[in-house]
């Protein structure tokens, strides 16, 4: 995916929880240093196929019609910020987390499956 010619979209809240958790303390592995992780986002970034997804204005309906058709609740209220905002950018949306199978709307793939949702 990210070596091909499609575009990549990133939302602004994946890359804070990928900083989150890579920089926790308490987590099972060492924390990684901030300039490191960091680094690691600018070099995601810098590929030429890559952009930050950020929400709009047809976000918050778009979110409230989700969570109405999901009835995603607690922790799956982020999963639902992320199917909202890949259906309000018409987006196809990639996770290994077979979660996303709860959102009707949403375009999801499981790049480490060969078949497409």
């Amino acid at each position: 995916m990210l070596s091909g010619d499609n575009v990549v979209g990133v939302p602004m809240l994946a890359i804070s929880a990928l900083l989150r958790t890579a920089t926790h303390p308490s987590l099972d592995h060492l924390p990684e240093r901030l300039e490191d992780a960091l680094g690691f986002i600018d070099d995601l970034m810098a590929m030429p196929n890559v952009r930050v997804v950020h929400t709009d204005g047809k976000h918050w309906p778009e979110l409230k019609r989700t969570l109405e058709e999901s009835g995603a609740m607690g922790r799956s209220i982020t999963d639902a910020e992320f199917a909202a905002l890949a259906l309000s950018h018409g987006a196809t949306f990639y996770s290994t987390d077979k979660h996303f199978r709860r959102f009707p709307r949403l375009r999801w793939v499981n790049p480490l499956a060969t078949a497409e949702r």
